[in-house]
C-alpha cells in the first residue's frame, strides 16, 4: 500500500512541475521559436513571412511569391528542432505577367 502512495505522489509531483515549467517557460520557448524561425527566413531568402509561436506551434503569415517558396518556408521552421507543429496558411501572391516597354 506504501508504494501506491509513493507513485502517486511522484506522479502528482511530476504532474506540478510540467505544469509550473510549462506555464513559466512556455512564452520564452515561443518567442525563441519564433526568432529562430525569422533568421531561418534570413539565410534562405524568404521574405514577407512573419510567424507567431504558441508553444511547439508555430503558425506562418504573409504573402509569397509562390507555392515552392511557400513549402520551403513551411520545410525551414519544420526543421527547426524544438517545432512540433507548423500552421502555413501563406498565401501566394496572384502571377503578374511583366510589360515590356517598345
Amino acid at each position: 500500500m506504501r508504494t501506491v502512495g509513493l507513485v502517486v505522489a511522484g506522479l502528482l509531483g511530476v504532474g506540478t512541475l510540467t505544469y509550473l515549467c510549462s506555464t513559466h517557460h512556455g512564452p520564452l520557448f515561443a518567442a525563441d521559436l519564433s526568432a529562430k524561425s525569422a533568421a531561418a527566413f534570413r539565410s534562405a531568402g524568404i521574405d514577407g513571412v512573419q510567424t507567431a509561436g504558441e508553444g511547439q506551434v508555430i503558425t506562418l503569415t504573409g504573402q509569397v511569391g509562390s507555392e515552392a517558396v511557400k513549402a520551403k518556408a513551411g520545410r525551414q521552421v519544420a526543421a527547426i528542432w524544438g517545432v512540433e507543429e507548423v500552421r502555413n496558411p501563406l498565401t501566394v501572391a496572384p502571377h503578374r505577367p511583366s510589360r515590356r516597354r517598345r
